[in-house]
């Protein structure tokens, strides 16, 4: 169920870890979450509080059929009733937490121990990042200019063409979130408030956020529709001057934000929570799990999908949240598409789930 201003106080402290790691990666990092997580491969079916796991009529990227062009799914094994097809077998044993894309042949999935994967419309295939470090986020301005973030204020930079190069910022702290509205006006968020800045030149400047709370994710309509959100019902959005407070009168750990107009924002995080903003307040939305979101995306305002612990995917078709069946306990950590039906989503133990037109 959402949580409202009455809420409990968000569980993490404002220093604490991350908890999105599966287990212990090479900087001895660990999880809080239960060590049955991951399982193996195989498929199972699970559901939680959220009830049917039917699609409704109002469910457009349900019903849509493959699109000329679209690219096949790479495993059409081990597919739920609503379409999920869990990749296997999996790319690598590491957890993957972030995703993103320039088209559908285009496509990069980050995660533990420097964990860097490709994904060119037909195969996946792993590039050497240089690192061993946790690396939590990744974007692009296009297929030319792509940033990873990572633990300890890494930054990760490449043109495309495979090699990586660190850039250096003034951050120490983890490093959550990254996003930019262009090439020239990319942000990084982290623990403790930090936020770096850079205009594309390689160069990080540091930003003064005004909060302390631990900043999990960062993204945008625009260069003066920036937002940052994060423990203890934090959001701050940047104006292209300053970051400024957006009281949810939520106490719990917002994890992503996605939206179409600064008047149509929804947030989600920690037991289920989610918040729409309507360009002047926020308000709870009944979702009807109990299930931490952990990361949001859409197409349209009747189209938009957040997906979360023990399997959980939930699309909102503009006016409920309705519960979709994945088939698969897995903890998800991140979705990504182009098309109602070009999607993925990351999960603990190096899932892969992509969306196959049921």
């Amino acid at each position: 169920m959402a949580c409202d201003s009455t809420s409990a106080p968000d569980a993490a402290a404002p220093d604490a870890a991350r908890d999105i790691s599966i287990s212990k990666d090479a900087d001895g990092a660990t999880d809080q979450r239960p060590p049955d997580c991951c399982g193996d491969a195989k498929v199972t079916d699970a559901r939680d509080e959220a009830g049917t796991t039917e699609a409704g009529p109002g469910d457009a990227a349900s019903e849509a059929a493959p699109p000329d062009g679209a690219i096949t799914c790479t495993s059409k094994k081990n597919c739920s009733a609503d379409g999920w097809c869990l990749e296997t077998p999996l790319p690598q044993k590491h957890t993957l937490v972030s995703l993103w894309g320039s088209s559908p042949k285009d496509v990069y999935a980050v995660g533990f121990g420097g964990t860097i994967f490709h994904f060119d419309g037909a195969k996946w295939s792993k590039q050497t990042s240089g690192s061993t470090k946790y690396l939590y986020s990744v974007w692009g301005s296009g297929p030319g200019d792509i940033y990873v973030a990572g633990k300890n204020g890494q930054m990760l930079h490449s043109t495309g063409n495979g090699a990586w190069k660190v850039q250096a910022t003034p951050s120490s702290f983890d490093l959550y979130g990254v996003w930019g509205s262009s090439a020239t006006n990319v942000f990084a968020v982290g623990n403790l408030g930090a936020i770096v800045h850079t205009t594309g030149n390689g160069k990080w400047t540091s930003h003064i956020s005004g909060t302390i709370k631990n900043l999990d994710n960062v993204w945008g309509l625009a260069a003066d529709q920036v937002f940052a959100l994060g423990s203890g019902g934090v959001v701050m959005r940047h104006d292209s001057v300053d970051w400024l407070s957006s009281a949810t009168g939520v106490n719990v750990h917002l994890k992503d934000i996605w939206g179409t107009a600064p008047s149509n924002l929804i947030a989600v995080g920690d037991m289920g929570t989610a918040l729409h903003f309507n360009g002047k307040k926020w308000t709870s939305h009944k979702t009807g799990s109990s299930m931490a979101l952990r990361s949001i995306w859409g197409t349209s305002a009747t189209n938009v999908i957040a997906v979360g612990d023990k399997g959980t995917v939930l699309r909102w078709d503009g006016k409920q949240w309705k519960a979709q069946n994945t088939g698969t306990t897995l903890y998800l950590d991140d979705i990504w598409g182009t098309s109602p039906t070009q999607i993925w989503v990351l999960g603990s133990g190096g899932a892969i789930l992509q969306y196959c037109y049921p």
